[in-house]
Order: C-alpha cells, then sequence, then structure tokens
C-alpha cells in the first residue's frame, strides 16, 4: 500500500522527487511484479561520483556539517570506494558514529578524521558485516547474470578484483 500512496504523491505533487535505490533496475522490478508506481516514474541510471562530487559528500554532506577531515582521509575513501556513492555513505556513516563515541562518549577531542580512522573503520567487524550485505548482493547479481550469459565472466572479473582468483 505504501507504493501506492507514493504514486499518488508522484502525480500529485510534481514536485516531489524520491529517488529509489538498489541492486536492481526498474526494468528488472517491473518484471518481477506489477506495480503502478513503476510505470509512473522515471528511471536515471546513476553511476560513479566524480571527484569533485566524493570530495562534498564526504566533507559536506548537508550545510551544517560539522564533521573535519584531513585530505589524506578523504583521497583515502575516494580511492577505496572508486566513488561509489553507497560505499562513501557506508564509510562515513561509520566514521561519524565512531567520532561521536569518542567525543562525546569517551570525552576524547578529536580535531580531524585521518586516514588511520578510515582504516580502523573498515577494519572494525560490524562494518564488515553491514558492507559484505551489498558486495554478497554485488555478487549474487553476477552469478545470476552469467547464468544467462548477459554477463559472462563478470564473477571471473570480481575475482580478480577482489584477488581470489
Amino acid at each position: 500500500s505504501i507504493l501506492d500512496y507514493w504514486r499518488s504523491v508522484f502525480q500529485t505533487y510534481q514536485w516531489f522527487i524520491m529517488a529509489l535505490a538498489g541492486q536492481h533496475t526498474l526494468e528488472e522490478m517491473t518484471k518481477d511484479y506489477f506495480n503502478a508506481l513503476f510505470g509512473s516514474v522515471k528511471a536515471i541510471k546513476v553511476s560513479f561520483l566524480s571527484q569533485e562530487s566524493a570530495e562534498k559528500l564526504i566533507t559536506k554532506p548537508y550545510q551544517y556539517f560539522e564533521l573535519n577531515y584531513n585530505w589524506e582521509a578523504v583521497h583515502y575513501i575516494i580511492n577505496l570506494t572508486n566513488g561509489q556513492a553507497y560505499l562513501i555513505q557506508l564509510i562515513c556513516h561509520y566514521l561519524v558514529e565512531y567520532f561521536n563515541q569518542e567525543m562525546f562518549d569517551k570525552g576524547k577531542k578529536i580535531e580531524e578524521i585521518t586516514k588511520q580512522d578510515v582504516e580502523k573503520i573498515i577494519s572494525h567487524p560490524e562494518f564488515n558485516l553491514n558492507g559484505s550485505r551489498y558486495f554478497n548482493g554485488v555478487w549474487q547479481q553476477a552469478e545470476c547474470k552469467e547464468k544467462t550469459n548477459k554477463m559472462e565472466g563478470q564473477k571471473k572479473f570480481l575475482e580478480v578484483l577482489c584477488h581470489k582468483n
């Protein structure tokens, strides 16, 4: 029923914009099941962020964001993620949690987020658990597409990227 509600909102208020993101394309979702919402939306392909956009997402995701990053940490995040917005947001989410815990729970003063902070976050088991959900989805999608010969070799390519060859 929420999808029907959103459809009515889209049709009533032209200024209303919502981004629905996931691993499945709009075309895949309309094939799997029918819902009028998907017939009334416009698909916009979102790709990797540019260097400038990734820097902005990390350092100034909204106007009053107060957390400072040193540039080594910013570029490290961009290099790790290759500008993939979800991965940038996942890392930054955990960095903000880390910052809040250190500052407010432990009373430590942190001037800025460093590359070492990023390394600490990405090696934490909780980050790996949540990040693995994303990578498992990518892996399953690659296996599924390989079975239909749409993206033959994609799994092998992913194995090489993650050094599991």
